[in-house]
């Protein structure tokens, strides 16, 4: 939006005769705006490392610049319309590079009111008391129209500056909620990569000994046993095998979380399946 400030001064040279019958005002004016253009620019190229370094020197030189663009322009319009009036090209010029000025206050300082109404207040308020002065019907009823201008431009920014914070603190909170939902899901993914290494681990030491149960109840089966012994075995041999099982399954359930498990194809009857 600054750049369009050089292309108002270009048209203000070649369509009216503001810089032959006022040169050093227009060289003033000019100097003025062009020394708020390289100072924003030179804010906006190196805005992250001054921000960083000291953000508040770096608003209270972008504030400068606001002005620096404002009141060469309410300059301007009161020198217009007293020396011209408003019948002429010259001073429609200014007042169309006043409202530009009011529009873009609107777009552009949202965020921020004391920019806007550093942007605002230098044109507007010397233009409305010069109307009202010069006391002339059609300068009342301009300074009238200004006024309701600016009356509308503060309540539209006013509205548009909350709507914009209430979005910008909603999009934080949601951004704070996603940062939470996130952690919890790591949170839970760790969780539960930590009971599928739990349920592997317990599974592996239980499955040996539990080796070892049915190994050496197999043997005390081949050796001289009573009856009732060999019943026991046989049931001491049936609960292991059981457990045995389970912990198999267990072992097969850590290994599906970690997806770990491979399938392997095997040739097989349906029919005794």
């Amino acid at each position: 939006g600054a750049f369009l400030h050089p292309v108002a001064l270009l048209g203000m040279a070649f369509t009216t005769p503001l810089y032959k019958e006022k040169p050093w005002l227009s060289l003033f004016v000019t100097s003025i705006i062009l020394a708020g253009l390289v100072l924003r620019t030179v804010l906006a190229w190196r805005r992250v490392s001054m921000y960083k370094k000291n953000p508040e020197r770096w608003r209270l030189l972008f504030t400068l610049t606001v002005p620096m663009f404002s009141v060469p322009v309410g300059l301007l319009y009161v020198m217009a319309v007293q020396r011209y009036g408003i019948d002429q090209w010259t001073f429609t010029a200014v007042l169309l590079w006043t409202s530009a000025i009011g529009a873009a206050a609107l777009v552009t300082f949202i965020p921020n009111l004391l920019w806007a109404y550093l942007q605002l207040l230098p044109v507007f308020i010397p233009a409305i008391l010069v109307s009202f002065w010069m006391q002339q019907r059609q300068t009342v009823a301009l300074g009238l129209g200004l006024s309701l201008f600016l009356v509308f431009l503060f309540t539209q920014l006013r509205w548009l500056h909350t709507a914009y914070w209430k979005h910008m603190a909603g999009q934080a909170l949601e951004s704070q909620r996603l940062k939470e939902v996130e952690s919890a899901k790591l949170a839970a993914e760790a969780a539960n990569e930590a009971k599928t290494r739990f349920l592997a681990n317990v599974s592996h030491e239980i499955r040996t000994p539990m080796h070892g149960v049915l190994g050496m109840t197999e043997l005390v089966l081949n050796t001289a046993v009573t009856a009732e012994q060999r019943e026991y075995l046989f049931a001491l041999r049936r609960s292991a095998s059981s457990l045995l099982e389970i912990v198999n399954d267990l072992l097969d359930l850590s290994k599906i979380e970690a997806e770990k498990i491979h399938l392997e194809p095997e040739v097989f009857d349906i029919r005794s399946a």
